[in-house]
């Protein structure tokens, strides 16, 4: 991740490689679940599709992240063949590319992940069925509004994109109240900031800004980087040490709490600065601080220990 967050500066198209890294990461506590026997409560016979989170959600981001690269390609080719039909469309294709990937696909990523994990940090029932269902229709209605946004009004578009951040909440809402903790809490108010990163897209379509889109995807992409410094915290070094401590290794992964605090903030301090020194020499200083601090964190993790098992050396390189 100190790299993702150089990246995130440096180049805003490089900061999706750790999403499509961090899709692996989440990959590996779903195998956790699975060979636990997790999956009793489901009918044998019924929808295993529509059982857990990881599988609706997992399956289809990465399907959706094909299709989006595909007409973001086409686009572009549009641009040279036909621009006329191009200069009707309310996103440029880059902007395109940017929002889809993060609130398509990305959002698609961790939805998948909360709905999956939170359960079992708290014990609660898992959204299953019917209700994964309906959160799946709407995360698909608002892919099918950016589709169709050349022939909808804006605000009719606004309004099923926006839908899916909310209709999120609900659930890992009232999982997280099974057991209320600060440090899992978090994550509502990180899936405010997107959805407010989104609502500020919309708010340059609609004409009331005229910065609105480079500051929304700036917003949700740290924010998701932030995420990435709080997951990868819990994830990596746990799992790197059930193994380690398995195979009689006396080297350990360490953990911190100072120094595990300082990596998050520095993080959160990047996203600060992103948004009031966009671009600034002060904004890349912040960065690379916090590479610096994640950098370090991420060495004691022992990381060079795992190089043998892909499972979990690819945590450690998503990470980076």
């Amino acid at each position: 991740m100190p790299l993702c967050i150089l990246a995130a500066i440096l180049s805003r198209p490089l900061g999706f490689l750790g999403f499509r890294l961090e899709f692996l990461k989440v990959r590996s506590i779903m195998i956790e679940h699975i060979s636990s026997g997790s999956d009793r409560s489901v009918d044998s016979r019924g929808q295993v599709f529509f059982s857990y989170g990881f599988r609706t959600f997992f399956l289809l981001a990465g399907f959706y992240a094909a299709a989006a690269m595909a007409i973001w390609a086409l686009w572009f080719v549009l641009l040279d063949v036909a621009s006329e039909l191009v200069s009707e469309l309310p996103l440029l294709p880059q902007q395109l590319h940017a929002h889809e990937m993060i609130f398509g696909y990305v959002m698609a990523v961790i939805a998948g992940f909360l709905l999956t994990a939170i359960p079992g940090w708290t014990n609660a029932r898992p959204l299953q069925g019917n209700g994964l269902k309906i959160l799946l229709t709407v995360w698909l209605a608002g892919r099918v509004a950016i589709a169709c946004s050349p022939w909808l009004p804006i605000a009719i578009v606004a309004f099923f994109d926006l839908l899916f951040v909310p209709a999120l909440m609900i659930p890992v809402a009232l999982g997280l109240m099974k057991q209320p903790a600060p440090r899992n809490l978090i994550f509502l108010g990180l899936l405010a900031l997107f959805w407010l990163g989104n609502l500020l897209t919309y708010t340059e379509l609609l004409g009331w800004t005229s910065d609105g889109i480079a500051v929304g995807h700036l917003l949700a992409l740290d924010t998701a980087i932030v995420l990435i410094s709080i997951v990868g915290g819990r994830v990596t070094p746990s799992f790197t040490l059930n193994d380690l401590r398995s195979e009689g290794h006396d080297r350990l992964p360490l953990s911190h709490p100072l120094l595990d605090g300082a990596a998050i903030m520095s993080v959160a301090a990047v996203l600060v600065a992103d948004l009031i020194w966009p671009g600034e020499l002060v904004t890349g200083a912040v960065a690379l601080v916090a590479s610096i601090v994640n950098f370090v964190r991420l060495l004691l993790w022992r990381g060079l220990a795992t190089r043998r098992k892909p499972i979990l050396w690819i945590l450690h390189m998503s990470y980076l």
